[in-house]
């Protein structure tokens, strides 16, 4: 048998027979931390608790439910009926439950008509933060009530809580977000936190959007200019001092860089005009000694030409008068006719200078007749 003090409370298994075994200082026993999630009852609350049960004996239907984790034993739920029970000095029956506490502490909270829609989607989200899988920590072959969501609470409700729960920053020392906990008091409305929290978000991912702009600006600052990055680690100037230095000085490079350019387009562009303006005189150069030497060459054609008309009348008249002097009767009549003074009173001729150019003419036929046989 079970030894029961003022401060020990008899123990019942699930089927609700007794556990002669167990000894249990309920008033003493840690609050399963999730409970927690359930606010206490206000004292005036709890002080009608007391006396209706008192008057009336405990309702053996509703025991203090407690469980063994990790070899110590918590209170899973009846911290309202528990406190009530120590006013009025009275020892609770309490249930022994073997099932996930985190189901155990839904199904008996999470039923209550006093919460509102968003508090017990709130309260769910805190139980369950995932994507409404339970975790559990033990026993996963549980039922699987309230698996996706408490009863009478929409899946809206729920995802809006679980993005409160997981958008809003949470202490150290804190299992929640202070904004959930306010949802599940009642302090603030489901609805009033979504949109607190989707404000708070996005300047959160403004601040970082910002943070992370200006962690790329310093960067590059860093980069390009170390002596500016050396002041902003000095905290000699701001950031932003820094940026607009380095701006300025890229637009003094920038301009820099222009002028240079400039000079060396203008450069180019000028030794381009002279070397076209050389290139256009050694055209002209060109094409003056080409019509020098074209006019060269029809001169000397010319010359050419006038000095073969030449040869060949030369060369005629030659051979018309050695055809004159090998003609045989001429020469036979000159024997006998030819008068000298005469011819020469007539053709001006000189007897010394006939017999001078016949003598030449003489001597020069060989050669003559040499050109003819070897001429094209």
């Amino acid at each position: 048998m079970i030894r029961l003090t003022s401060s020990f409370a008899h123990c019942l298994d699930m089927d609700g027979s007794n556990m002669n075994n167990q000894e249990i200082n309920v008033f003493e026993l840690t609050v399963h931390e999730d409970a927690e999630i359930f606010d206490m009852w206000s004292e005036e609350r709890l002080d009608k608790l007391a006396t209706d049960i008192k008057e009336n004996g405990f309702d053996p239907r509703y025991p203090l439910t407690v469980s063994e984790i990790d070899g110590e034993w918590v209170l899973i739920d009846g911290r309202n009926r528990r406190e009530a029970c120590r006013r009025i000095d009275l020892i609770p029956p309490v249930y022994i439950s073997t099932i996930d506490p985190k189901l155990a502490i839904a199904r008996s909270n999470l039923q209550n008509h006093d919460q509102t829609q968003g508090q017990k989607a709130m309260r769910w989200a805190m139980l369950y933060p995932g994507e409404g899988k339970r975790g559990g920590d033990r026993k996963s072959n549980i039922l699987s009530i309230f698996d996706s969501e408490p009863e009478g609470v929409s899946k809206i409700y729920v995802a809006k809580a679980r993005y409160i729960w997981h958008k809003n920053p949470k202490l150290d020392s804190e299992k929640h977000p202070q904004l959930a906990k306010d949802v599940a008091a009642g302090l603030l409305t489901l609805t009033e936190a979504y949109d607190l929290t989707q404000r708070d978000v996005k300047r959160r991912e403004e601040e970082e959007a910002i943070r992370q702009a200006n962690a790329a600006k310093l960067a590059d600052v860093r980069v390009r200019y170390p002596d500016l990055a050396a002041l902003v680690d000095d905290e000699r100037i701001t950031l932003t001092d820094a940026v607009a230095s380095s701006e300025s000085r890229d637009l003094e490079a920038q301009k820099e860089a222009e002028r240079l350019a400039f000079e060396a387009a203008e450069k180019e562009r000028i030794a381009k005009e002279e070397a076209g303006r050389l290139q256009a005189e050694e055209d002209a150069k060109l094409a003056e000694e080409e019509r020098k030497k074209r006019e060269a060459a029809r001169l000397a054609k010319e010359d050419f030409d006038r000095i073969q008309a030449s040869v060949h009348q030369y060369l005629d008249q030659l051979i018309n008068a050695t055809c004159v002097a090998v003609n045989q009767t001429q020469l036979e009549q000159s024997k006998k006719h030819l008068d000298w003074d005469v011819f020469a009173s007539r053709y001006h001729h000189k007897r010394v200078d006939a017999i001078r150019v016949l003598t030449a003419l003489s001597n020069n036929l060989p050669v003559l007749i040499e050109i003819l046989e070897v001429a094209p």
